[in-house]
């Protein structure tokens, strides 16, 4: 029960991390405090991988039941380890699909800074990144240089 009502505060404080850095981080810390850390136990990492094998890979881009299924078990039990880490991949991949959902244009800010924590975080934990890290982030930095180009103004002839 604890860690729903932590998922959902995490989710809830999506506005609070685009606003600040700072802030962002300090809910990871939290969370982080509250995660049971194990760089044997490959749960979190198999789970990432297995997202991108069987998503991003695949003809269909939609998650699967049985994925699904997994993710949610492996966040409602309160033994997963890394489970901050499982948190920050939900956090980032429910901002890209609320934003496309609404119409919106994603936070590049947000997306760039998520994934910087995912990277740190995972190699921190793993000593190593599963694809979906590279995917993902590479995604927000493409968004960040759109965004950046967006704010230019026009040369003028």
């Amino acid at each position: 029960m604890k860690k729903l009502i932590l998922v959902t505060l995490l989710c809830l404080s999506i506005s609070i991390f685009a606003q600040s850095n700072a802030s962002m981080a300090s809910v990871l810390q939290k969370i982080k405090s509250q995660s049971k850390i194990d760089s044997h136990d490959k749960v979190v990492y198999d789970l990432m991988d297995e997202f991108y094998q069987k998503n991003l890979q695949a003809d269909n881009d939609e998650v699967t039941p049985e994925l699904t299924h997994r993710i949610q078990k492996a966040v409602s039990d309160p033994n997963t380890k890394n489970i901050h880490l499982l948190y920050l991949l939900l956090m980032y991949q429910q901002h890209i699909s609320q934003t496309v959902a609404e119409g919106k244009n994603s936070d590049p800010v947000f997306q760039i800074e998520t994934m910087n924590l995912l990277e740190s975080e995972t190699k921190e934990v793993y000593g190593k990144l599963p694809a979906i890290i590279y995917i993902f982030k590479a995604e927000a930095l493409d968004s960040g240089k759109k965004g950046r180009k967006q704010k230019l103004p026009l040369p003028m002839d």
